[in-house]
């Protein structure tokens, strides 16, 4: 329980070990052995993915039919989801950890394990996630229109209107997330 207390501040606080081994009496290298080792374990316990009808909360909150989940990333200066699948109740859904921030967003997630999972095994289901500008345009991954295709065009200008009411989900969910856990705001 007190090593727990010890992961949970860190997540919450963003202290730093040193200012953590301080508070706690223990020696720096044992707070971070013990704070890596409980961040594991949480990870192994929130592994596994589940999808309870993210589409019909997409369409019945956001007005955004078939889009069952929104795709964005976050650096941050620690090992942080990078590629970020999140459903329209600001649940995280898949989060893909490990890639260094100086790539693109597109190649990252290309190559990351949710960009191979929805290329190899969802292209044929008439749903899709939504993304940003930054994202390729696949037939799984739906994005905005550019702004000079949407010139004139109400069609696409409520289009863009719904994708981006629906993307916000994934903003604010980082927005809930570093509020919670103040470690996400560096």
């Amino acid at each position: 329980m007190y090593f727990c207390f010890m992961c949970y501040r860190f997540l919450a606080t963003g202290n730093s070990f040193r200012s953590l081994a301080f508070s706690f009496r223990l020696g720096e290298n044992s707070v971070r052995d013990i704070v890596y080792s409980k961040c594991s374990a949480i990870l192994e316990k929130m592994q596994p993915i589940l999808w309870a009808s993210p589409e019909e909360m997409f369409r019945t909150k956001w007005n955004s039919p078939n889009v069952v989940a929104a795709l964005d990333d976050k650096h941050v200066l620690i090992q942080a989801p990078p590629h970020t699948l999140v459903d329209a109740n600001y649940t995280f859904l898949a989060v893909d950890v490990g890639a260094f921030g100086k790539h693109s967003d597109a190649n990252i997630f290309i190559n990351s394990e949710i960009g191979k999972l929805l290329s190899e095994e969802i292209t044929n289901i008439p749903h899709a996630n939504i993304g940003d500008e930054a994202f390729p345009l696949r037939t799984y991954l739906m994005r905005l229109h550019s702004r000079d295709n949407v010139q004139g065009d109400e069609e696409k200008k409520i289009f863009n209107y719904r994708v981006i009411r629906a993307r916000n989900t994934v903003e604010n969910t980082f927005g809930i997330l570093a509020c919670r856990f103040r470690i996400f705001e560096r």
